[in-house]
């Protein structure tokens, strides 16, 4: 798009690859556009640990004009979002290498989670009256031997399909090869098309997922993120969390809920505003209301996590002794496929051709606050 200001000339760009600064002089002064910039790149060495076989992964970075936000996608490892810097500070907990990262299995970054989020009880998937069963060496299980988080946590079939910028946001699109993903094929044997599309905004990571029906029958599906957040140089009593919710799941010893709920109020009096400590999360929230915010809150910034309408489950996971907390938007909770089969939860489920949207937001608010509880 091409304006005029006092007779000088200045270009508006969609950059296809990265920013452009265009600046032309006249009489009366220089006019300069600032860009937001998108590249997809060979992978930077992350760390200091060399990585034999990273010269396979690449890439895609996005940041704003002055760099002061800034986030990488690997395409290649499940289309991980394994950095999230804040003027310089890194908000995610990733402390891998990436070629250890796909080759092991353990969780860091912003992981998607699909075709299901969290435990199941059995090793099948349950729908209309059929099991599909589940099986394979790409298959995460938990400590309980439960199968976990989805099937495609670390995949490699996923490609950039679209990048650009303009003055307001980096975007990159990503899809999903159903072909190149034998895990998915076999264990969830239906026709389907998925995009990933991660937006940088000056004080937001947008975060949208689409899938759509491709099969002659339909499917259900919950589909969920696992942000894992660092505390960066702060301690857990200088840390507050924001839990926007009316209730939480009883879970049993597996971890699975029970049939029985939790008042939020009465178990955690101060969930609006409440230390970290030492207290241990893996908790799943529900009654979450209109507009939830979760929010961690360091003595520098908060991290605000919007689940919006599509993401009516959160989940906080927090072991006492680490230096994390995950803020994890879920559309349905822990065994949800089996909840839904017995008639206990509504979930998700695709009709043919029909296409479904699940998108949820990281703001990042700086703060003066200071830091709370004994250091």
């Amino acid at each position: 798009m091409y304006g005029t200001c006092h007779h000088s000339t200045f270009l508006y760009v969609e950059a296809p690859s990265s920013y452009v600064v265009i600046s032309e002089e006249s009489g009366r002064g220089k006019y300069t556009v600032i860009m937001f910039n998108a590249e997809h790149r060979k992978l930077r060495e992350p760390g200091s640990i060399e990585a034999p076989g990273e010269e396979e992964l690449t890439s895609v970075y996005l940041s704003g004009p002055d760099e002061s936000i800034e986030a990488e996608i690997c395409p290649e490892v499940g289309c991980t979002c394994f950095s999230l810097r804040f003027q310089g500070e890194e908000l995610l907990h990733f402390p891998f290498n990436l070629n250890h990262y796909r080759a092991s299995k353990d969780l860091a970054g912003i992981p998607l989670l699909y075709p299901f989020a969290n435990r199941l009880e059995r090793d099948a998937i349950p729908f209309r009256g059929k099991e599909f069963p589940l099986s394979g060496e790409e298959l995460y299980r938990d400590g309980n031997g439960l199968p976990i988080h989805g099937l495609i946590i670390k995949s490699s079939a996923w490609s950039l399909k679209d990048l650009n910028a303009s003055r307001d946001f980096a975007r990159a699109l990503f899809e999903f090869n159903l072909e190149r993903d034998m895990s998915l094929r076999n264990n969830f044997p239906f026709g389907q098309a998925l995009l990933l599309t991660f937006e940088l905004q000056q004080n937001q990571l947008r975060i949208l997922l689409e899938v759509e029906n491709r099969d002659r029958n339909p499917f259900p599906l919950t589909p969920g993120f696992h942000p894992y957040f660092s505390l960066g140089k702060h301690k857990r009593n200088d840390i507050r969390l924001s839990i926007p919710a009316g209730k939480s799941l009883s879970l049993s010893d597996l971890y699975l809920p029970d049939g029985n709920d939790i008042l939020v109020s009465e178990k955690w009096p101060e969930h609006e505003d409440m230390v970290l400590g030492k207290n241990k999360f893996d908790t799943v929230f529900t009654d979450l209301g209109e507009d939830p915010v979760f929010k961690l809150i360091r003595p520098d910034l908060s991290i605000n996590l919007h689940c919006g309408p599509d993401f009516p489950v959160g989940i906080v996971y927090s072991p006492p002794d680490e230096n994390f907390v995950c803020l994890e938007p879920m559309t349905a909770p822990t065994n949800a496929m089996y909840l839904h089969s017995r008639g206990q939860w509504e979930i998700p489920v695709l009709e043919p051709g029909q296409n479904m949207s699940f998108e949820h937001s990281i703001e990042i608010q700086p703060t003066l606050r200071r830091p709370v509880g004994p250091s």
